[in-house]
């Protein structure tokens, strides 16, 4: 796995890739923070990290940075020594991860030097700069783990960033999207409906076993049913929380108020632990048909 990492770091600085996007990240982090906070006498740094232009870089650089990790292989057909080497498809998937991980660690490093310029001139709350440094950089892996899983399900880089970047615009735009959600108890019955239908294709995708992913569809609209019949009140809304409750950018909310949200690290390590897997099951069967 170290071998796949110091592999990866290098094919960041071998290209422009990793000097700009650490280039451009210090700069825009250091823009909003001159204005935010030695303009505005703000000694609170969330949000400089929780910025519209930040965020959008954010999503931007994540897609670029996962882009090329297995879409490129694919292409050129390199895949086929990855697979064949004694790397188990975790190790592969892992390696390639934490590099593009690493990249973002070094550029929240870099916009952690900005509190530190001012520091001598008064107090500065450590406490929330940490807190915002670290929810932005979970923030971040879960980000790039989405990214790392759309980059192995094509072989094309441009393809992947776009939709990559797509995915992460509407994952950071998901409470707006709530809000505009219907309420009702019939829209949330229908929303549920479709998730189990929607986790029953996943095992599918998964397994490729019809009778496995035909008894988690059975038990997955049993599991609704029941629910509904013993209670319909819970479905009143259930449809709006469930989309805010998946909203990524929103539990960042507490760590740019500088509060260690316990909650929201157990959902981001969740979250990338989740795509991390998604891609090492597509790889997996990608390997043993080669």
């Amino acid at each position: 796995m170290t071998a796949i990492l110091k592999k990866e770091l290098r094919a960041y600085y071998n290209s422009m890739t990793g000097y700009v996007f650490l280039a451009l990240f210090a700069v825009m982090t250091a823009i909003y923070f001159y204005f935010n906070n030695v303009l505005g006498l703000n000694a609170n740094y969330g949000p400089v990290l929780s910025s519209f232009w930040v965020v959008m870089l954010t999503l931007l650089m994540a897609s670029v940075l996962t882009m090329r990790l297995f879409a490129e292989e694919s292409r050129q057909r390199t895949d086929q020594l990855l697979y064949t080497s004694p790397l188990t498809t975790t190790q592969i998937v892992l390696g390639k991860y934490l590099a593009a991980c690493l990249m973002l660690f070094l550029g929240v490093l870099l916009s952690g030097v900005n509190p530190l310029l001012v520091s001598k001139y008064g107090p500065i709350p450590w406490e929330s700069v940490f807190a915002a440094h670290i929810g932005f950089f979970l923030m971040g892996c879960a980000f790039i783990s989405v990214g790392t899983f759309i980059s192995s399900a094509t072989d094309n880089q441009i393809v992947a960033a776009a939709v990559s970047f797509v995915a992460l615009f509407v994952m950071y735009l998901m409470d707006g999207l709530a809000s505009g959600l219907p309420a009702s108890r019939s829209a949330s019955l229908g929303f549920t409906i479709v998730t189990a239908c929607a986790l029953a294709l996943l095992i599918w995708f998964s397994t490729k076993n019809v009778y496995v992913s035909g008894a988690g569809l059975l038990i997955g609209t049993g599991a609704v049913a029941a629910c509904y019949f013993i209670n319909p009140l819970w479905f009143d809304g259930l449809m709006v929380k469930a989309f805010r409750w998946f909203s990524v950018s929103t539990r960042f909310e507490s760590f740019s108020r500088g509060i260690f949200d316990v909650s929201s690290i157990v959902y981001y390590l969740s979250f990338s632990a989740a795509f991390v897997y998604l891609t090492v099951n597509r790889l997996e069967k990608r390997r043993w048909k080669s």
